[in-house]
Formats: C-alpha cells, sequence, structure tokens
C-alpha cells in the first residue's frame, strides 16, 4: 500500500474516533488492511516510564494481561523498544520468545501461533511513546500468509510516525 494513500484514509478514520479505544481501533483496523491481516494480529503497547515497561492497550482482551518489563529476556517487543529500531521476522515460530502472550491474541479456539512478524518502535520527538506489531498467524510458515517483505516494514516504520499521537 501506498503511504500517502494509507495517510489519508487513516487521517479520516481517526478523526472520527473520539475515545481512546475508538482510535486504538481505528489503528488497528488500518493497519490490518494495510498488511491484509486481522485486527487481532495487530498489537499496540504504550510506554509507561513510570514503570520501565509496554502495557497492552491492543487487543482489548490483552488490556488487562499486564505489562511487559523493557528488560525481558527473549520478548520481541523489549527488544524493539530498546533498541529502537524495526524488525522483520518471517520465521518467528522458530525463535526463541515467550510464547505465553501469543495465547491471548484471540479467542481460545482460535489461539494459533505468530508465524511471522513485524515490530516497529514508536517514537515521538526521540521520545519512546510505545511499540507496534503487525503479524501473520497459523499452524505453520506456509499456512500464515506471504512473508512481510522490507517494503511492509518501510509502511509499518511510516505508520509508526502517524499513530504516535494517539499512544
Amino acid at each position: 500500500m501506498n503511504p500517502e494513500i494509507f495517510r489519508e484514509s487513516f487521517e479520516k478514520s481517526i478523526a472520527a474516533a473520539s475515545s481512546p479505544i475508538q482510535k486504538y481501533e481505528v489503528i488497528a483496523a488500518s493497519v490490518a488492511a494495510a498488511f491484509n491481516i486481522k485486527e487481532d494480529e495487530v498489537a499496540l503497547f504504550s510506554y509507561d516510564i513510570s514503570r520501565d515497561a509496554l502495557v497492552f492497550i491492543w487487543p482489548q482482551s490483552l488490556k488487562s494481561v499486564g505489562s511487559i518489563p523493557l528488560n525481558a529476556h527473549r520478548c520481541l517487543v523489549s527488544k524493539t523498544a530498546i533498541e529502537r529500531k524495526g524488525v522483520l521476522d518471517n520465521g518467528f515460530a522458530s525463535t526463541p520468545h515467550l510464547y505465553m502472550f501469543e495465547h491471548f491474541l484471540s479467542d481460545k479456539a482460535k489461539r494459533v501461533p505468530i508465524q511471522k512478524i513485524m515490530s516497529v518502535p514508536i517514537i515521538i520527538e526521540d521520545t519512546l511513546r510505545g511499540v507496534i506489531q503487525a503479524a501473520r498467524k497459523g499452524p505453520d510458515r506456509d499456512s500464515s500468509g506471504a512473508d512481510f517483505s522490507s517494503a511492509d516494514l518501510a509502511l509499518l516504520i511510516y505508520i509508526s510516525g502517524l499513530i504516535g499521537e494517539y499512544i
């Protein structure tokens, strides 16, 4: 998807959202559409500076799960925040990582592992605001859809700049 087309569509949609939850829904729906994924394959985290942790804000089912400390080992979201750079991993299911949160990302009957993922920090004026992730889930790598590309990662990095003020 062209970044300018995404921006125009996103700005129209976000303008109609009045509450933070509605804004998160718009962000998730827009990102899902841009990468042809499901809304529960989009994750948003805000950075809580007082706890030095990332807090789930999307999907809604994870909001009550808690937070992830920035020093969490083998945790992609923490690594993304600390290193402040985007990551693309089309072999994520075989990459050592924390699996526990994957199981909260959808209804129990729909729980499948994340096979492919992009993870990007949300930084505004050199300040970490959070992390956004886009994933493809499936029982195995081949059934989870197309690999993410470097162009996809570039688009998610662009998107992270647009959504920063809403996180």
